[in-house]
């Protein structure tokens, strides 16, 4: 008997064989998208190319291994994408409708400028929202945020904002003092109640409102100055000028007045607010970023025979240009303000708050190739003190420096060891320091 022909059709699978291409591609793009990933910074378009470089790896080894005929896995993957492209627009129509991801996916915002907690302002660039209150527990220095730092430390802290967006208990419609200047006064890990304006209202028995944001510079302190400190009537103003800082903030709020418009978009736009963006942020923050060591920009600490590491964020003046034209600016600035509270027959005031390497630099060891200790502080101290001084009546200079080196060389730390602001005990110098100058600033200028 003759054997018959099967003539039935072979399963759709039967004759597919593994795809060791795939496999290899699969292999080749993940090796790669985790090389991208691991050696980016921030999220520019390299790590967003890196998570696209996963997502194609991730659909080549799947048709590696899953035995479909090649034009069924084509639409079934053509539907996923066309899904998830619904998905995003819906999700971005509701930009379009005012929402703000940055908010809804909780991602971190280490600059108020790009914060939606802060409101755009035309002259102070950002403000906090009125009555906004942020509180934890766990939070690292700033140093250690951009920093390896192999002890680092953990800050509790609880600001709460004025009805005008400013840290104080209340939002004073008449003030013996207003206090202008920057994160160096906010002092946001530091209690409200042991903050230098908390301890001028005690010392010097008067009552003070305090003009400060993180991020702020001579140029926005003077737009505080003029449109909020000078109506509460004050008869003194002290003006916190930090140099770790303060000339480069100066040249950021000067590249904000050149083009408002400009600088809204490029921190509020759409595409910083859209879902898109913010998601894939919050991947790369969650994947983690390499940071450089703090080693080598630190020094050791012994005191009663207890080693502690002191860490700084960069050199002296490092961030900034310091220069004659900036400080050309800085000068104008200063004299503008004085002429305002001469006007308003208030004595000006201008702290001088040092970096951390100026007061605690020559306290501490450091290794043989620490990058520390071979800086030298710059003479913006000196520079700031003549532009005071040249001004006139009615102008004070304040160099904090002594007072903190005093703090540190007999008591407790006057910084946060991980972060450049001052701690509990550098609030507290800052206080004593300023109190007898204050109090004769008043004295001076009874209304």
């Amino acid at each position: 008997m003759s054997e018959s022909l099967d003539t039935r059709a072979p399963a759709a699978h039967a004759d597919v064989p593994p795809r060791r291409g795939a496999l290899a591609l699969a292999a080749l793009l993940f090796g790669g998208a985790g090389i991208a990933l691991w050696r980016s910074t921030t999220a520019p378009a390299a790590a967003v190319a890196a998570l696209c470089a996963l997502w194609v790896a991730a659909w080549c080894a799947l048709r590696a291994v899953v035995r479909t005929p090649r034009r069924t896995f084509a639409l079934r993957a053509m539907a996923v994408h066309l899904a998830l492209g619904l998905c995003v627009l819906v999700l971005e129509a509701g930009t379009l409708a005012g929402v703000d991801y940055r908010l809804v996916l909780r991602q971190p915002v280490v600059a108020p400028s790009r914060d939606p907690h802060y409101v755009p302002d035309d002259d102070m660039r950002y403000v906090a929202r009125p009555g906004w209150r942020t509180s934890g527990d766990r939070a690292p220095g700033n140093i250690a945020v951009i920093c390896r730092v192999p002890d680092p430390e953990e800050h509790a802290f609880d600001v709460a904002f004025d009805a005008r967006g400013f840290r104080n208990p209340e939002p004073l419609e008449q003030a013996d003092a207003v206090l202008v200047g920057d994160s160096m006064l906010l002092e946001a890990y530091v209690p409200e109640g042991e903050t230098v304006p908390a301890l001028l209202r005690r010392g010097a028995d008067c009552t003070a409102y305090s003009l400060a944001h993180t991020g702020w510079g001579p140029g926005e302190e003077l737009a505080a100055l003029r449109r909020v400190g000078l109506g509460l009537r004050p008869r003194a103003v002290v003006w916190f000028f930090y140099e770790g800082n303060d000339l480069s903030d100066l040249r950021v709020y000067q590249e904000f007045v050149a083009d408002r418009k400009a600088s809204f978009r490029e921190r509020h736009g759409f595409v910083q607010r859209s879902f898109t963006h913010n998601a894939l942020e919050r991947i790369v923050t969650w994947i983690g970023k390499p940071r450089p060591d703090a080693a080598p920009r630190s020094g050791r600490l012994v005191r009663d025979g207890v080693a502690q590491n002191v860490y700084f964020m960069q050199p002296p003046q490092g961030d900034g240009p310091y220069d004659g034209a900036t400080f050309g600016d800085l000068a104008e600035i200063l004299r503008a303000a004085h002429g305002a509270c001469s006007a308003a027959d208030a004595e000006f005031v201008v702290a001088f708050v040092p970096q951390k390497f100026r007061a605690l630099g020559h306290l501490l060891t450091y290794a043989p190739d620490s990058e520390a200790a071979s800086w030298k502080p710059t003479d913006v101290d000196e520079r700031l003190e003549h532009a005071v001084r040249s001004l006139g009546a009615g102008a004070t200079y304040v160099d904090l420096t002594p007072a903190l080196r005093r703090q540190a060389e007999e008591g407790e730390l006057p910084y946060f060891r991980d972060d450049t602001h001052l701690s509990v005990a550098g609030c507290a110098a800052v206080g004593a320091a300023l109190v007898p100058v204050v109090r004769a600033a008043l004295a001076a200028h009874a209304h």
